[in-house]
């Protein structure tokens, strides 16, 4: 247990520390646009990156993109900081033409998807203590096998995996780097969100004594 927490531990410090490096000032989203808000929040606080200062938002994201932005996403959460819900995650405007329950998902579109879901995750997520709960035998464990091999997402992989925020019928272990449509990125974020509560709360089925796990190890 211990080896496993440090090596998890030291994986995610590596990715923070790559994270902060991409928070860099944008300069190619006005200020009136319908995202402006969230590619904000979510570039000042490193979860995706702008290059150059170039957000790029109608750009597709990609499989890859989305693994290195959800490990960045989970570590901002379990960090907190995060404010309850505000104008930026309430009262967006999307695009007339927009078609989210079937289109690839864009950099504007995802960016304002994190900002809410963090907005209202927050308020139902305890304050980080430190303490790292026993794993939840309702979520399912995943191979590190399943890493699509030489995949440049594979620390982030790696780290979701170790944490129960990604699972086997995740789309981000499909090989290749295609992109990534609404239902895949919902199911993908849905996964991360609930990898991360499971990992600071403690839930009831995480407790052998209910019966669920007998052989289930749990940490007091």
């Amino acid at each position: 247990m211990a080896v496993k927490l440090f090596s998890t531990l030291a994986a995610a410090s590596m990715l923070y520390a790559t994270a902060s490096a991409l928070a860099v000032p944008v300069t190619d989203v006005p200020s009136g646009h319908w995202a402006a808000a969230s590619v904000k929040t979510v570039t000042d606080r490193a979860i995706i990156d702008a290059p150059n200062g170039k957000f790029d938002g109608n750009r597709k994201v990609s499989r890859v993109e989305l693994a290195n932005v959800l490990a960045r996403f989970a570590q901002s959460l379990e960090k907190s900081g995060w404010s309850p819900a505000s104008a930026s995650a309430t009262k967006v405007k999307q695009p007339k033409d927009s078609k989210w329950a079937t289109d690839d998902v864009t950099r504007y579109e995802l960016a304002v998807v994190l900002d809410r879901v963090a907005r209202n995750a927050v308020q139902g997520l305890p304050k980080p203590t430190g303490k790292i709960f026993g794993e939840s035998v309702a979520l399912p464990p995943t191979a590190l096998n399943k890493i699509p091999k030489g995949s440049p997402a594979a620390a982030s992989l790696t780290y979701l995996l170790k944490n129960k925020m990604l699972w086997g019928e995740s789309p981000l272990l499909k090989p290749g780097d295609g992109t990534v449509s609404s239902k895949e990125a919902t199911l993908a974020i849905a996964m991360t969100i609930a990898g991360l509560t499971d990992r600071l709360t403690d839930e009831p089925q995480n407790k052998p004594d209910l019966g669920d796990a007998p052989n289930h190890k749990h940490d007091k």
